[in-house]
């Protein structure tokens, strides 16, 4: 990636959105699939889609953080999805990103949703500390996250 904001850049954010709604479908659990592709806009300008027929299980938020409030599911699944995405093809379009860059850009797409900062720093932070695992297997939160039939 050529340039990619700090986190303190990010948040005067007014250019960053997504191009259209979230659509998926659930088909077993936790796992969902998208029935359209996903893009996010970055505030650079950089476009990121997650394509149709990609898997996702939005937020891989333990149990127990669900009554304090970070469910696996909520006003951030779009940008869930996208991070997702990331941690499975470690790139943007031909160029490949790290670990940190999904990490940012999965805090900008949760701002951009209209996420409130203190709740995407959180997530974020999670994502940075114990995010690893996931992208090392380089197939998310361990989904097999092939493009479903």
């Amino acid at each position: 990636m050529t340039t990619r904001p700090r986190l303190d850049s990010v948040d005067d954010m007014t250019n960053a959105h997504f191009t259209g709604p979230l659509d998926c479908r659930q088909i077993s659990g936790s796992v969902w699939y998208l029935l359209a592709p996903l893009s996010f806009v970055r505030e650079s300008g950089e476009t990121i889609t997650a394509p149709a027929g990609f898997l996702t299980d939005f937020a891989s938020v333990p149990e127990w953080a669900w009554s304090l409030g970070f469910p696996p599911s909520g006003e951030y699944d779009a940008a869930a999805v996208i991070h997702d995405y990331l941690y499975t093809v470690h790139c943007v379009g031909p160029v490949a990103i790290s670990k940190d860059d999904a990490d940012e850009i999965f805090y900008e797409a949760m701002l951009a949703l209209g996420v409130s900062r203190w709740r995407a720093y959180v997530m974020f932070k999670a994502v940075q500390w114990f995010g690893a695992s996931a992208w090392n297997k380089n197939s998310g939160a361990g989904l097999d996250r092939e493009v479903a039939p």
